[in-house]
């Protein structure tokens, strides 16, 4: 009975992180979601980011560089439905996952130390440490998102393409050492973990 519970409270997540990262996206691109249309194509870049995600979450417990599929699948769709520019969608698609992998990576390894937990039991686990991750994240990337979002809200925001690019390689390098950072922790608390059993 746990285990569904928990299954279904990680779908209600996927659900609602799926659902604030299409509204980002969508809000930095400047998209009118007052109407039907916008809001259907925001339901379906969600629907897809959600069953993507809950597909990779079954097969392994820490994505690392899957991400970069959760990154594509919102980027092509977004692309391909609001037809904006290449790089203005590229930005919009990989600063969200740059929040998350951000915000995710602080707030795991801060309650693996504070709890001395090792990062993989994290990831593992669905108890209360994994519980109160959850929603800690969850919680800061809606906050980041909307003051991102808030921020970028400005009509006097236009970059010439030489800056664009900038930007985009800077949110690629970022994403690439974010994801190499949490990796890193994951497999050093791997070999502590073996290192303390022998």
């Amino acid at each position: 009975m746990k285990d569904i519970l928990w299954s279904i409270f990680e779908f209600a997540i996927n659900i609602y992180e799926g659902t604030i990262i299409s509204l980002y996206v969508f809000l930095l691109l400047k998209t009118n979601l007052r109407t039907q249309k916008n809001r259907i194509k925001l339901v379906i870049v969600t629907s897809f980011y959600v069953a993507t995600v809950t597909i990779i979450n079954h097969l392994m417990y820490y994505e690392g560089w899957i991400i970069f599929i959760y990154i594509t699948v919102v980027f092509l769709l977004t692309k391909l439905l609001l037809k904006r520019g290449l790089f203005k969608t590229l930005i919009a698609s990989s600063s969200a996952f740059l929040c998350i992998t951000a915000v995710s990576t602080l707030v795991t390894r801060s309650v693996s130390v504070i709890t001395k937990m090792p990062l993989e039991l994290i990831y593992q686990q669905s108890g209360f440490y994994r519980f109160i991750v959850i929603i800690l994240v969850q919680a800061m990337d809606t906050y980041l998102f909307l003051l991102i979002a808030k921020i970028t809200e400005s009509k006097n925001l236009k970059f010439s393409i030489r800056e664009w690019l900038l930007i985009v390689t800077l949110l690629v390098l970022s994403i690439f050492i974010m994801i190499l950072i949490r990796y890193a922790s994951i497999k050093s608390n791997i070999c502590l973990l073996y290192t303390s059993d022998a």
